[in-house]
Order: structure tokens, then sequence, then C-alpha cells
């Protein structure tokens, strides 16, 4: 009877989807500025870390200093349904990043250029 409780906890365990936290972090020796429209998916609890400033239309502003990471959101299983933004756009000095739709947030989370992703979904600026 123990093993068939332990195998039942075993397969339930396998079956759970893993949750990961979506965020943006600075590598960067500089400021930078993330403006978003933000979705229902949008869910920060770094305030004591970095401020943001709420706009009408669920627009922010947010300046994340040098090795902070601002948490957006979690995703469950996948990025594809739990992006926390509906438009973004990351300001660091002379370079822009943006990203104007879900389509465009998708492939932006999947570049390694000067923002790099990593398992489990945080977008690092370098």
């Amino acid at each position: 009877m123990k093993f068939f409780g332990f195998i039942c906890v075993f397969f339930f365990l396998l079956s759970c989807n893993p949750t990961y936290v979506i965020a943006i972090q600075n590598n960067s020796s500089e400021i930078i500025k993330l403006k978003a429209q933000v979705s229902e998916r949008f869910h920060s609890n770094n305030f004591d870390s970095v401020v943001i400033t709420y706009y009408d239309n669920n627009w922010i502003e947010a300046d994340i200093k040098p090795k902070q990471q601002l948490d957006c959101g979690f995703a469950i299983a996948g990025l594809k349904n739990n992006i926390p933004f509906n438009e973004m756009i990351i300001l660091k000095n002379k370079d822009t990043i943006s990203a104007k739709n879900h389509k465009e947030l998708l492939e932006l989370f999947d570049n390694r250029g000067f923002g790099n992703i990593m398992t489990p979904y945080i977008f690092i600026i370098d």
C-alpha cells in the first residue's frame, strides 16, 4: 500500500506544470528605462528595489538600476499565453529595444542579441 501511495505521489509531481518567473534583469553598468503597456498578467512584487510609475491605459515606466531585476509575472509551462505586456520599450543609453504586439514580444524574448534570454524567462540586458 505504501508503494502504491509513493507511485501516486510520484506521478502527481511529474504531471505538474512548472511555474517560472518572467523578469527583466539589468546586467549592464547603466540604468535602463522600461516603458510598457502591461496586460492583466503583469505582477511585480519588488517595489522595494525598482520604482514603478503607473500611467493611464495600463502604461508603466520603471528605471532598472545595474544588477537589479524587475519581476513582471509568472509563466506556467510556457510563455506564449503568459506575457505580462501588450507593448514594451527598453531604453539603454543610445540603444532601444521595442516590441509592439504579442508576436514581437515572443520574438523579443527569443532574441539572443543585446537583450539575452535565459530560461526561465529572464530577459537579460548586457
